[in-house]
């Protein structure tokens, strides 16, 4: 039987080959993360309802879709947890209403949807060059920042930014490029 399983394992490789693009075959030089976040333009959030919300930015790769979901807290005034998915987690809150789902935790809960996350077809094509993947983190810095000021100017006192993965490592770039979360809690990544 150990040839059939090798012939199966080969089989589910080569199919993933043709079907999955390689990471970062269409490039993989970049303008630093700097610039990045210095190009993207998006609009301010307005929170009018809670829900998912979907928003168009401009980057150094041209125009893309990101977006939010979120649950408000009792009022204006309580704390916000803003978390960022993993690489290719589709639906992009599925971490988040797992985890929350039902509690009592009274906080503002937002969960932010990376370009490039609509569907896994949409996540190779953010994945086709580190040029994408560098406009991916940056915008997900940008609107994380967006949302946390908007929340602060409707009255929340603190916010938590956390993620997991690359989730993760973008609340930890977050950190250095606006530092105005009050805690930030990576998630199955780090600087190694």
């Amino acid at each position: 039987m150990r040839w059939f399983h090798e012939g199966v394992d080969r089989l589910y490789i080569g199919v993933t080959r043709r079907v999955v693009p390689a990471v970062f075959g269409r490039g993989s030089v970049s303008a630093p993360l700097r610039g990045h976040l210095a190009a993207v333009e998006l609009r301010t959030p307005l929170l009018a309802s809670p829900g998912r919300q979907s928003l168009t930015a401009r980057t150094m790769v041209g125009e893309v879709q990101a977006g939010f979901r979120w649950r408000p807290a009792s009022s204006a005034n309580r704390p916000v947890l803003i978390f960022h998915h993993g690489l290719g987690e589709i639906p992009y809150d599925f971490t988040l209403r797992r985890v929350f789902r039902r509690t009592s935790v009274d906080a503002h809960l937002v969960a932010i949807r990376a370009p490039f996350h609509q569907s896994y077809a949409d996540c190779c094509r953010g994945l086709a060059s580190l040029e994408r993947f560098m406009a991916m983190c940056a915008v997900s810095v940008t609107l994380i920042e967006a949302l946390r000021r908007t929340f602060v100017q409707r009255g929340a006192h603190g916010t938590t930014v956390a993620g997991t993965s690359p989730g993760g490592f973008v609340a930890l770039l977050h950190h250095p490029s606006h530092g105005t979360a009050s805690r930030y809690a990576p998630l199955l990544a780090g600087p190694d």
